[in-house]
């Protein structure tokens, strides 16, 4: 959320309140702002909307998370895993791709890079040990967080041999692979102080 929504996030968390029989105080408002600024307004108010129609108490932040649809890391780590792997379906070796999930170009360049990753992906076996490592890798980085150098896009083989040769007017712009899982804005700066 944006800091100019936080009156229309503060009339929801107040709603949220009354309906559950809290008391609304400046502290009740700041500890939710900070456990759900980094969440659509749009999500919030949906949880919230959720919480009257199935809770019984006042939700926790982590509550109206889940409620917002949040993933689990552990679960974030699966579908991030398809997410990669139809990348490289649609785009194989030879392709820059950038996904819009920057974890999971951080995974990647954790695991080796791109093209040396595909390369590692040439049996079953390998690719069930290779799965095991992006998502714990992905898990880790989903929890501690990462920096944007860490969320640099995958160069793809033409792009490398064109920079090797010296034709860096044909190195392109990396393809966007669309995944659904972008992340927190914390994930991609880092946890907040």
């Amino acid at each position: 959320m944006q800091e100019s929504e936080r009156p229309e996030f503060v009339e929801v968390i107040a709603g949220l309140a009354a309906t559950f029989r809290q008391e609304a105080t400046t502290a009740l408002y700041y500890g939710y702002w900070m456990g759900l600024q980094d969440l659509a307004l749009a999500d919030v108010k949906r949880a919230a909307i959720r919480a009257m129609r199935t809770s019984k108490f006042m939700p926790a932040v982590a509550e109206l998370r889940e409620l917002a649809g949040e993933m689990l890391p552990e679960h974030r780590a699966v579908k991030a895993w398809e997410a990669f792997q139809e990348g490289i379906r649609q785009h194989g070796y030879y392709q820059s791709v950038s996904f819009d999930d920057g974890l999971i170009n951080a995974t990647v360049h954790n695991l080796g890079g791109w093209m040396p990753l595909l390369e590692r992906l040439d049996s079953e076996e390998d690719e069930k040990w290779i799965r095991k490592d992006f998502e714990r890798v992905y898990k880790a980085f989903a929890i501690s967080g990462i920096g944007h150098e860490q969320a640099r896009p995958l160069i793809g083989y033409c792009d490398t041999e064109n920079q090797r040769n010296g034709y860096l007017e044909a190195v392109g712009e990396p393809v966007k692979v669309i995944t659904g899982l972008v992340p927190r804005r914390e994930a991609i700066e880092g946890p907040a102080d």
